[in-house]
């Protein structure tokens, strides 16, 4: 799966700033997205049209935490 060229810096910069979360986002989501060994040839590419951009998205558990981590990815140019 590939994910957005930004991700790295994305991620560095929100484990920089995890103290201005109350709980850390979860993400990106397509890390945890796993397909069967031996099944990665058919299921890879359907999984990734079927879900597109949101393997790039992160979950958060709180509206505080949604406002910082777009702060966060925004600086990122994002």
């Amino acid at each position: 799966m590939v994910f957005n060229d930004k991700m790295p810096s994305a991620i560095k910069e929100i484990q920089r700033n995890k103290a201005r979360f109350r709980e850390m986002p979860i993400g990106p989501l397509g890390l945890y997205v796993k397909v069967l060994p031996g099944k990665a040839h058919d299921w890879a590419k359907i999984c990734e049209t079927i879900f597109g951009r949101n393997l790039n998205g992160f979950l958060v558990t709180n509206y505080e935490d949604q406002v910082t981590l777009r702060q966060i990815l925004s600086s990122q140019q994002w």
